[in-house]
């Protein structure tokens, strides 16, 4: 409650950025082994800037990966 309300979508903003490179890592376990955590999280960084998620599923979010 003492937050603003642009804090506030700040905050759920950036969970659900997280939770979009958790899903990434989830689907590519193999990939994120190889590379280690810190290594897949830059390419997924990357990845996410240059494929934004455009629908309200994430089945098709590491399509282009």
């Amino acid at each position: 409650s003492q937050l603003t309300a642009e804090q506030r979508l700040q905050i759920y903003s950036a969970a659900y950025h997280a939770r979009l490179l958790e899903c990434l890592g989830e689907e590519f376990t193999i990939l994120r082994s190889v590379l280690g955590d810190e290594a897949f999280g830059e390419l997924a960084v990357g990845y996410l800037r240059r494929h934004p998620s455009q629908t309200y599923t994430l089945n098709d979010l590491g399509r282009d990966l």
